[in-house]
């Protein structure tokens, strides 16, 4: 049965690049163009640069391929050769959605996730982010648009 994949696409425009740690790998702010959800994102810049005033799309999926079949932790070289959300963004990782907080005086949800070490904060309606369950697995997408 196919999952709603991605669970979250959006247009994000960068807003802050705080790189006073971590040159290499600095954290990304960026703030939704359509709705109200800013995103905190450590990117490693070397390999997928991104600059402040720049428009991005940002995928959240758990599955990449198109029909959000998921095969878990099964590796099956067939998936490879089909189309899959991989072939429309130019960068991705995967990760875990390590918590989930409500701020229900503000109806929003704050949702952590680390991808190896690199965080992710993102922040916003819970309408629109509460298709992200707590501790699961999942993939985000960057695309310049």
């Amino acid at each position: 049965m196919a999952k709603n994949n991605p669970l979250l696409e959006e247009i994000f425009t960068v807003n802050e690049i705080v790189s006073e740690f971590f040159p290499k790998v600095p954290r990304i702010k960026a703030q939704s163009d359509y709705h109200n959800i800013e995103i905190q994102i450590d990117v490693n810049i070397e390999l997928y640069p991104m600059l402040i005033g720049k428009s991005y799309r940002i995928a959240l999926a758990t599955a990449l391929r198109d029909d959000g079949a998921d095969r878990g932790n099964q590796y099956n070289a067939e998936d490879y050769e089909k189309p899959s959300l991989l072939d429309k963004y130019e960068y991705a990782m995967h990760g875990k959605v390590f918590k989930v907080e409500e701020k229900k005086e503000k109806k929003e949800l704050v949702i952590n996730a680390s991808f190896g070490g690199l965080l992710m904060i993102l922040k916003g309606e819970a309408t629109m982010l509460s298709n992200i369950p707590n501790d699961s697995r999942i993939y985000i997408l960057i695309k310049e648009t």
